[in-house]
């Protein structure tokens, strides 16, 4: 009868001890990688404040229009651009809201109803 012993493999060809080779490099590749990483980093000054360099040249340059583009539909809302209906002109004056209508005395909070604002009155050497 053969005995093997404990460290034969029948699959122990040219390729299978190319592997653990292969993996034995690499294995140890990524510890000197790990190492050499850990030691930068130790070694580098975390204090340091970065420091950022603006670019060269202006920033933002003048249009060559300044212009500016016009484009069609301009003004106009989606409704009209859709119904195809003329722009209506703009007002020349601008209309706001009306200014809000005083409350009535039965609608004030009940606190300024127990405690009306003292109206102040001005003082008498007050320029006028």
């Amino acid at each position: 009868m053969q005995q093997q012993s404990a460290d034969s493999h029948p699959d122990s060809g040219a390729g299978a001890r190319f592997g653990r080779w292969a993996g034995a490099v690499l294995s140890v590749g990524i510890i000197v990688a790990v190492g050499m990483w850990t030691y930068r980093l130790g070694q580098r000054d975390a204090m340091a404040v970065p420091v950022i360099q603006a670019l060269e040249g202006p920033a933002r340059t003048q249009p060559d229009d300044p212009g500016g583009l016009r484009a069609d539909h301009q003004g106009l809302t989606v409704t009209q651009v859709i119904a195809g209906t003329p722009p209506q002109p703009r007002p020349g004056e601008v209309r706001t809201a009306p200014a809000p209508e005083e409350l009535a005395p039965e609608d004030l909070p009940a606190a300024a109803l127990l405690h009306p604002p003292a109206t102040a009155a001005a003082p008498s050497s007050a320029p006028g």
